[in-house]
Formats: structure tokens, C-alpha cells, sequence
């Protein structure tokens, strides 16, 4: 019999769900989830997995993405909504996440790359004055 709360198959004679627990029953069985298919198409999991919650636990459709990608484009508006997708409120829990990733790495491209800036100059500046120094 099929769990009415997360659809899992447990054994006919079942007192509760093995997966989440509900107390199960011969009279629920008309208002049972049933999989429909062996392996959910957002996380690639076992069909028996918890459907998202709410509308912020829904994977992003591929026009949402399109979407992004064109504001993202836009100069300044694209920085700014950077930080909007990545701590606001109503975003996606995956576009919040992919936006906290992106983030993160901006942060550590951007670190390395006044790291090596700055190694670059230490270097120019030694071989100016080396230079220069002949001259005075």
C-alpha cells in the first residue's frame, strides 16, 4: 500500500510509512500518491523522495533562466540583481544558491586577481628601480 503522505510502497500489512512515518491504513488507500515515474526529474532521486513544499522549493523553468540570463546581461542592473537573487527573500532556493555560488567565486577570482596585480607591480617596481638607480 502506498503511503498517502510521500508515496512510498510499504508492505500491505504496514502500521506506519517507513519513510516519513504517517500511520497508515486499509481506508487512506483511495487517496494515495502514487509515483509515476521510477526517478524524479529535478534531483534525480528515487520517486519516493518529498515533492517540493513550496513554490520556492520548485526547480526553475528554462524560460525563468532565460529571463535571468538577459537581465544579467544589462549592465549594473545585472551586479545588482546578483545580490537580490542571492539573499532575497523570494528567490528560488536553487537560483539563490547558483547566485551565492557565482558570489562566491567572483570573490575569489577577483582576490587572486589583485594578488597577482599586486605581485605584478612588486616586480616592476625592482626592476624600475634597479634602473633607475644606475642613472642617479
Amino acid at each position: 500500500m502506498f503511503c498517502t503522505k510521500c508515496g512510498v510502497n510499504n508492505s500491505d500489512n504496514a502500521i506506519s510509512c517507513t519513510s516519513c512515518g504517517n500511520a497508515m491504513s486499509d481506508n487512506n488507500t483511495n487517496n494515495a500518491v502514487y509515483p509515476t515515474t521510477r526517478y524524479d526529474s529535478y534531483n534525480q532521486g528515487l520517486a519516493n523522495n518529498n515533492p517540493p513544499q513550496t513554490s520556492l522549493e520548485k526547480p526553475v523553468t528554462v524560460g525563468e533562466w532565460m529571463l535571468t540570463m538577459l537581465i544579467l546581461g544589462i549592465p549594473l542592473v545585472g551586479f545588482i540583481m546578483v545580490f537580490v537573487w542571492a539573499f532575497g527573500s523570494g528567490t528560488a532556493k536553487s537560483k539563490a544558491n547558483y547566485f551565492k555560488a557565482y558570489l562566491i567565486w567572483t570573490a575569489i577570482i577577483t582576490g587572486l586577481y589583485i594578488l597577482l596585480l599586486v605581485f605584478l607591480f612588486a616586480i616592476l617596481g625592482m626592476a624600475f628601480s634597479d634602473m633607475f638607480s644606475e642613472w642617479w
